[in-house]
């Protein structure tokens, strides 16, 4: 009876120190993950980085580009305006001679 007992004892430590061993390999193969998994957030933290730098250049770009359209409408408008006023002068100018060489 000795003998059997103390070889399930010594079946269950060896069971114990498998199990052991398999606890401490998954720990390590989950710590190995995480390292690689924080890498990766990393990783997607720079990309998001530039990402958000190109949109905020694009929309620097758009801003100024809105604006740079708006003064050129209102300096085409303004000459535009100046071009009619200078016409409608010429017009008026154009019809007086023409009423001074009629008579």
């Amino acid at each position: 009876k000795s003998e059997r007992k103390s070889v399930c004892e010594r079946a269950s430590e060896r069971e114990r120190v498998t199990y052991l061993e398999t606890l401490m390999f998954e720990l390590a193969d989950g710590a190995a993950r995480e390292v690689q998994l924080n890498a990766a957030l990393r990783e997607l933290d720079d990309e998001k980085h530039v990402v958000l730098v190109a949109l905020a250049q694009r929309d620097a770009a758009l801003a100024s580009s809105h604006a740079a359209t708006r003064g050129g409408a209102r300096r085409e408008h303004t000459l535009t305006r100046e071009l009619e006023v200078k016409t409608a002068k010429l017009a008026k100018a154009g019809a007086s001679e023409g009423d001074a060489l009629r008579a």
